[in-house]
């Protein structure tokens, strides 16, 4: 069994529930350890830590943390999925096992989930009101408190944890901030959830004072560090 064709292997059922956590955001940190030795987290009631062997493109092992006594549950389908895509490999067929082929999706935002370690996105269904939890500063003084706090805090896409009112007095530093944030964002989340959340931040920062040259760097960089990752490349190219 391959990454190419795994789905005619499996029930669709099960297909659907792993490429919906794939789709919506719940695949993180996937990263190679060894040559051929995958591992991810995947965000459920708790965080599951899943591991994949592949020979070429065959897949040799599996292995998740969770309860389920099948070997290709939920979590590990969407970290196949997530290698699909990391990997360059096609994507679904519309058709195939009852899937259809996912490339761009409508845009939700999603949140971090602080309380659980590695926790990543999962659906909170309406935008971010900028500002919203963060006190406005009054003064350059209080700016620059906020500004400290903010290289603790801030976790892109998190409704409630937005310091844009800062731009006004610390533009750069901001810029620069977020675009450290935004590049760990990038690396740690994958699916087309997660590529709105960068998408729309992006944005957001091209309204800050030298934003728009700035994101215009910052997507060409985003750009290499991702060239596997079509969906994600196609939307940072309108940036450049």
């Amino acid at each position: 069994m391959t990454l190419q064709n795994f789905e005619k292997h499996q029930p669709d059922h099960e297909l659907k529930k792993g490429h919906d956590y794939f789709r919506t955001g719940h695949v993180n940190r996937l990263k190679e350890t060894a040559p051929g030795e995958w591992e991810a987290r995947v965000r459920g009631r708790e965080t599951y830590e899943v591991a994949i062997v592949l020979e070429g493109n065959e897949i040799a092992d599996v292995d998740c943390d969770c309860i389920l006594e099948t070997p290709y549950c939920k979590h590990v389908l969407a970290v196949l999925y997530a290698l699909q895509e990391r990997l360059g490999l096609p994507a679904p067929r519309a058709g195939q096992s009852g899937m259809e082929k996912t490339v761009t999706g409508t845009a939700r935002i999603v949140k971090m989930d602080p309380a659980k370690t590695g926790a990543r996105p999962t659906n909170t269904g309406a935008p971010p009101t900028p500002g919203t939890g963060q006190s406005i500063p009054q003064n350059k003084e209080e700016a620059r408190d906020l500004l400290d706090e903010a290289y603790d805090e801030l976790e892109i896409g998190q409704p409630g944890n937005d310091y844009a009112s800062l731009a006004d007095y610390f533009p750069q530093e901001l810029l620069d901030l977020y675009a450290d944030k935004l590049s760990d964002y990038a690396e740690d989340n994958i699916g087309n959830e997660s590529y709105a959340v960068i998408i729309r931040t992006l944005k957001k920062m091209q309204g800050w004072s030298g934003g728009a040259a700035f994101v215009k760097d910052l997507a060409g960089e985003l750009i290499k560090a991702n060239r596997r990752r079509p969906p994600l490349v196609d939307a940072l190219k309108k940036f450049l």
